[in-house]
């Protein structure tokens, strides 16, 4: 007989498309030590998608690289407060991709969106970060 895990750790899946949003990852560290959750940490992004070849493959690389290296700033940004978090890059539809990892993971109950660039240029302080409750949503 197979046991189901119900005491899984709550976590929190952050989105992003690559580029770094300080604002997401300070939202996302806080959440998470005030809830006591970990975070998986996405990077992911279609882009790529739209080149064949070789142009894809520098394409993809690239991308896995700026989105390591933004990663290693939540993580440590994470870490330093004794937040756990790991990181996934996925090339694919961020919807089907979110869907799939929640699907995996039934500790993921929040998924946080990095917000509209045009919100947060318009005024920092105001700039709200999009939040998802997996146990209140369709998603």
């Amino acid at each position: 007989a197979t046991t189901v895990e119900h005491n899984t750790t709550t976590k929190i899946l952050t989105v992003q498309d690559g580029d770094h949003s300080s604002l997401l990852v300070d939202y996302a560290v806080k959440m998470a030590q005030k809830l006591d959750c970990e975070i998986i940490a996405l990077a992911v992004t279609e882009e790529p998608l739209n080149f064949t070849g070789e142009r894809r493959e520098r394409e993809i690389s690239r991308f896995q690289q700026r989105a390591r290296r933004n990663a290693e700033t939540l993580r440590l940004k994470a870490e330093a407060i004794g937040v756990k978090c790991r990181h996934v890059v996925e090339i694919g539809n961020q919807e089907q991709i979110i869907k799939a990892l929640s699907k995996d993971d039934a500790g993921i109950r929040y998924v946080l969106l990095k917000p509209a660039q045009e919100f947060v240029n318009a005024d920092r302080r105001q700039a709200r970060v999009p939040v998802v409750d997996l146990n209140c949503s369709s998603l």
